[in-house]
């Protein structure tokens, strides 16, 4: 099963919340952002009858995309890696393919396009996301907000 992600879009300028955004996981899941910029990609869960999934099929996410997508703003591409989850008890440690996984993304910025360029703008983030550490603002740096009650490493 993929984890469940959620986060809100915000307007890089502005700092104001984006409504309408449609956000996307190429593993067929989506959501649009709501009033306040929230959105809410649940986690999709993979029935096997004979064969149970390797760790690979359910840790590593190194071919997915996380798509955020708006008129009038650069898309955004998050790829994703092995993208750091926790569970309910907000254990990063351990990783049991029956356990459902939460990603929370914090907030995303959104940068509006410049209108003076005419060819498709876009940003595209290909590292691994780390958690941010203390002072790191995710304005400034493509990071995830510590979970609370998790010690940063």
């Amino acid at each position: 099963m993929t984890p469940q992600i959620k986060g809100q879009v915000v307007d890089r300028s502005t700092g104001k919340p984006i409504n309408d955004v449609k956000v996307i996981l190429t593993s067929r899941n989506s959501d649009i952002t709501d009033n306040g910029g929230n959105f809410l990609i649940p986690q999709i869960e993979y029935n096997y009858r004979i064969f149970p999934p390797k760790n690979h099929d359910y840790s590593d996410y190194s071919g997915a995309t996380l798509i955020f997508t708006k008129d009038n703003y650069k898309d955004k591409y998050y790829t994703l890696g092995n993208l750091p989850t926790t569970n309910a008890a907000q254990d990063q440690e351990s990783y049991n393919v029956s356990i459902k996984r939460y990603v929370h993304m914090g907030k995303v910025y959104l940068t509006p396009v410049n209108s003076s360029i005419t060819e498709v703008q876009e940003e595209i983030i290909s590292d691994t996301l780390d958690y941010c550490h203390p002072g790191q603002s995710q304005k400034d740096i493509e990071c995830i907000p510590l979970p609370k009650g998790m010690a940063q490493r």
